[in-house]
């Protein structure tokens, strides 16, 4: 794994959602840069494993952990492991990548699907980043990064529900940068819009290579991205 310049020893970089996509490649290239990557999943271990595997081949140190961000219990018990004996032992690092819904128009959705689409992406984020800011101020500051989506810029078919909710996150960043001010403890956005990866290759089925296609034929670089280069 090539890593960029910055140099990350000893941080402690929890990624949401990691075992596959974007989030397994960003929990790559943080621990390529000596960070401690923390992978989590929701139901897939063995694919959270197979990352953790790839990054202590290449020299890194990773754990492995569950962590569903749409339930508030399940954030508690995560952040109760990262602080205590048995896990790394605190966060510098929280990249909230996770994120899930029901590809549908928005007429058709259901109060569940809103619920869970929320619960995933608002509530969720701002319990872990409730528990992350005092544990990062103590450690002497640290990041809060937010990955968002193209569809809160654009129009995406069956993409409403989970284009709100981002974009809900992207006003929480705004809100956190000004008060978090002077605490050590920075919020960023990030969005990366189209790349090549698990997530929209399972969205698109049948019709990724020409939507990919397409996007590629208007893009400034004149091609679609892998999900972290």
């Amino acid at each position: 794994m090539g890593g960029l310049n910055t140099d990350l020893t000893g941080r402690i970089a929890v990624v949401t959602g990691s075992s596959k996509g974007l989030g397994a490649e960003t929990a790559k290239l943080l621990a390529s840069m000596g960070a401690v990557a923390v992978v989590t999943y929701n139901r897939d271990e063995d694919a959270a494993d197979t990352v953790a595997a790839t990054i202590s081949d290449a020299g890194g140190t990773a754990h492995v952990r569950q962590l569903d961000m749409g339930a508030v219990e399940s954030i508690q018990q995560f952040f109760e492991w990262l602080a205590g004996d048995d896990g790394p032992g605190g966060i510098d690092i929280f990249v909230a990548n996770a994120a899930a819904t029901a590809f549908k128009d928005l007429i058709e959705q259901k109060p569940h699907n809103v619920d869970r689409t929320f619960a995933i992406s608002v509530t969720g984020f701002l319990e872990a980043a409730r528990h992350c800011v005092p544990i990062m101020q103590e450690r002497g500051g640290g990041r809060l990064v937010v990955v968002s989506g193209g569809d809160t810029r654009t129009f995406g078919p069956t993409h409403g529900l989970l284009a709100a909710a981002k974009a809900a996150m992207e006003v929480m960043v705004q809100y956190l940068q000004v008060e978090l001010a002077g605490t050590g403890v920075t919020s960023i956005g990030v969005n990366p819009g189209a790349f090549h990866s698990d997530g929209p290759r399972l969205m698109f089925g049948e019709l990724y290579d020409t939507i990919m296609g397409l996007i590629g034929a208007t893009s400034p670089v004149g091609r679609v991205p892998e999900a972290v280069e």
